[in-house]
C-alpha cells in the first residue's frame, strides 16, 4: 500500500515537472524501507491489539506507551502491547516519537464516553495518540459522571423529537405511537427524557412517554450537560519529532466521534464540539486544530473538513492565552501530511478517515462566499469576544461541516452591492457571476505541497468573468465554483485571488499550492 502511494505521487510530480518549464526538481525517491515498513507493521499490529475496546478504556497499541494511573496497580499492569486500563484509573497516558532505528513507535488508543448516549450500544469517542504525544486526564475519578444504562419507553402518541429539552429546541425526528426507544437521562427540571432514535439522540417529553417498568424514569440521571466522563476534558500536548517518511503521520492527537452525533470535549481549557473527525496538536506555544471531516466548533467558529483553527497558550500549555484565529484552508502541505492517518485500521474507528479532496474544499469555499464571508487567514480574530473582531463566523445550521446557504435580504435575486466588510475603505475581493474567485494573473511559485516540487510559472490571460485561465503553457476552464480542470485531467482550485492549489483527482495524488510572487 505505502510503496504504490508513493509511486502515484512521483509519477504526478513527473507529469507536473513536464508542464511547468520552470520548476527545479521533483523529490528523490526514499531508498530506506526501515520507516514505512515500522509503520505498516505498528498499524496492523495496533489494529490486532486494540480490537474491540470497551468504552471508556485504553490499550496499549504499539511499543512504547507509558501512563499513570490514580491508584497503585500491579506491576506488569499496562505494560505490554494489547494491555487494557479503565479511564477512569487512567491519570496521564504518553506514547514515543517515532525512531525506526530503534523499532519504536508509541500508539494509544482510548474509547471515551463522552456526551455519548449511554443507549447508543458499542460506540465512544475514539482517541488515537500517535507518536509523541501527553494526554492528562482532567476530570477527577470523584467527579467523572457515569451514563446510566438504558430503559425502554414507548411512545403514547405521535411526538417530535427535539435536539434539546425544550420546545424551544429544533426539531430532529419524530415517531409514532407505540414506538420503542431506548432512554437513558433526564433534563435538570425532570420533564425531559433523552431518547435515541436512528442512532442519534433526541429529547422527548417526559409526558408523552410510558416506561415498560413503571417508576425506573425516576432512576435515570439527570443530564446538564457540564458532567464529564473520564477523559472528556483532558491536558495534551504533542512534540515534533517522529516524521521520518512520508508514509508516517506526525506527533498528533486523532478523535472521532460517531456518525450523527455531536460530541463535547475540553481539550486544554477548549470547549470543542466536533461532528466527525479532527486532528489536534500543540506547536510553538500554540493548540492547532484541524477538521479531518465533518466539521468542528470552537468558541462558535465553524471550521469544516479540510479547514484549521488555532489559539495560543498558556506557559504550562493547560489553558488558553488568547482568541482563536479565524479558520483558514488547510495548506497542501498540512493534507499531506496527515494523509497517512488514511492507513489507520478501520476497525479501530467508527469510520475510514478520508481526507477532503480538492472539491470538497472547492465547494466549502463557495459556500462561504455565497454567504458574504470571506476566508479568514491565520492571525485574523474571530472571537466573539474580542472587540477587534469584525469577522462573523460561517453558519452551519445542519452540522454537515458546509456552510448554510446566504438568504438574500431583499429578495429580489439579484447579488448584494459590494461590500467593505473590514471597514478599510477598500472593497471586498471581487467575485464572478458564479460567486467563485477571479484569480490575479501573474508569477506563482510553490509554497508547499507533497510532490516535492519547487520553482514557478505563470497564470495568464485570465478571463474577466473568471471562467478560465493558462497555467504555464496548460488551459484551465472552470467546472464548478473555484474549481477548474485541464484536457488532462489535473484540477486546480481558487483560495484566494493570489493562491491556487494544483492536483490530480485520485486520491493520494500530487497536490501543490502556488502563491503569486508578482
Amino acid at each position: 500500500m505505502f510503496s504504490r502511494r508513493f509511486i502515484i505521487l512521483l509519477l504526478l510530480g513527473l507529469v507536473l515537472l513536464a508542464v511547468v518549464p520552470t520548476v527545479l526538481h521533483a523529490q528523490t525517491a526514499i531508498t530506506d524501507e526501515t520507516c514505512p515498513a515500522l509503520v505498516q507493521k505498528a498499524l496492523e499490529e495496533v489494529g490486532n491489539n486494540c480490537d474491540a475496546l470497551d468504552r471508556n478504556n485504553a490499550c496499549y497499541g504499539f511499543n512504547r506507551v507509558d501512563a499513570t494511573f490514580a491508584q497503585d496497580e500491579e506491576d506488569n499492569f499496562f505494560s505490554t502491547p494489547s494491555d487494557r486500563a479503565v479511564l477512569n484509573t487512567l491519570a496521564a497516558i504518553q506514547t514515543a516519537p517515532l525512531d525506526s532505528n530503534l523499532d519504536l513507535w508509541g500508539i494509544a488508543t482510548m474509547n471515551v464516553q463522552a456526551n455519548v448516549p449511554g443507549s447508543l450500544p458499542g460506540q465512544a469517542v475514539v482517541f488515537m495518540l500517535l507518536g509523541d504525544v501527553e494526554v492528562e486526564n482532567a476530570v477527577p475519578p470523584e467527579e467523572a459522571f457515569t451514563p446510566a444504562e438504558p430503559i425502554n419507553v414507548t411512545s403514547l402518541v405521535n411526538a417530535n423529537l427535539r435536539s434539546g429539552p425544550g420546545t424551544n429546541w429544533n426539531i430532529v425526528g419524530s415517531v409514532t405511537t407505540n414506538t420503542v426507544l431506548p432512554a437513558d437521562g433526564l433534563s435538570p427540571d425532570g420533564t425531559w427524557v433523552r431518547v435515541l432514535l436512528n442512532d442519534a439522540p433526541g429529547w422527548i417529553s417526559r409526558d408523552l412517554v410510558q416506561p415498560e417498568v413503571q417508576g425506573t424514569l425516576s432512576a435515570l440521571p439527570t443530564i446538564t450537560g457540564t458532567q464529564r466522563t473520564p477523559m472528556q476534558a483532558f491536558y495534551f500536548r504533542t512534540g515534533i519529532t517522529g516524521i521520518e517518511c512520508v508514509e508516517s503521520p506526525p506527533s498528533v492527537l486523532v478523535v472521532q466521534g460517531p456518525n450523527n452525533v455531536r460530541v463535547d470535549i475540553n481539550a486544554n481549557g477548549a470547549d470543542i464540539t466536533i461532528g466527525s473527525t479532527i486532528a489536534i496538536t500543540t506547536v510553538d506555544g500554540r493548540m492547532q486544530l484541524f477538521v479531518l471531516s465533518g466539521s468542528a466548533t470552537v468558541n462558535g467558529i465553524v471550521v469544516p473538513a479540510g479547514f484549521m483553527i488555532e489559539a495560543p497558550l498558556s506557559e504550562d500549555g493547560q489553558s488558553l492565552a488568547g482568541p482563536w484565529t479565524g479558520s483558514r484552508p488547510m495548506t497542501a502541505s498540512e493534507l499531506a501530511m496527515f494523509l497517512p492517518l488514511e492507513n489507520i485500521p478501520e476497525n479501530l474507528l467508527h469510520y475510514p478517515i478520508v481526507l477532503p479532496s480538492l472539491r470538497d474544499i472547492a465547494s466549502i469555499l463557495a459556500a462561504i462566499q455565497r454567504q458574504g464571508a470571506t476566508v479568514v487567514q491565520t492571525g485574523d480574530s474571530t472571537n466573539p469576544d474580542d472587540p477587534e473582531s469584525t469577522q462573523e463566523a460561517p453558519v452551519d445550521a445542519d452540522g454537515d461541516g458546509v456552510p448554510d446557504e446566504p438568504v438574500n435580504s431583499d429578495e429580489d435575486g439579484l447579488p448584494e452591492e459590494p461590500v467593505d466588510s473590514d471597514g478599510d475603505g477598500i472593497p471586498d475581493e471581487p467575485v464572478d457571476s458564479d460567486g467563485g474567485i477571479i484569480i490575479n494573473a501573474g508569477q506563482y511559485n510553490t509554497v508547499g505541497g507533497n510532490c516535492g516540487l519547487s520553482g514557478g510559472t505563470e497564470v495568464s490571460n485570465v478571463a474577466s468573468d473568471g471562467s478560465g485561465f493558462n497555467w504555464g503553457r496548460l488551459s484551465f476552464s472552470r467546472i464548478d465554483t473555484n474549481l477548474y480542470t485541464n484536457s488532462g485531467g489535473l484540477l486546480i482550485v481558487a483560495l484566494s485571488p493570489d493562491l491556487i492549489r494544483v492536483g490530480g483527482s485520485s486520491p493520494g495524488a500530487c497536490v501543490m499550492d502556488w502563491a503569486r510572487a508578482g
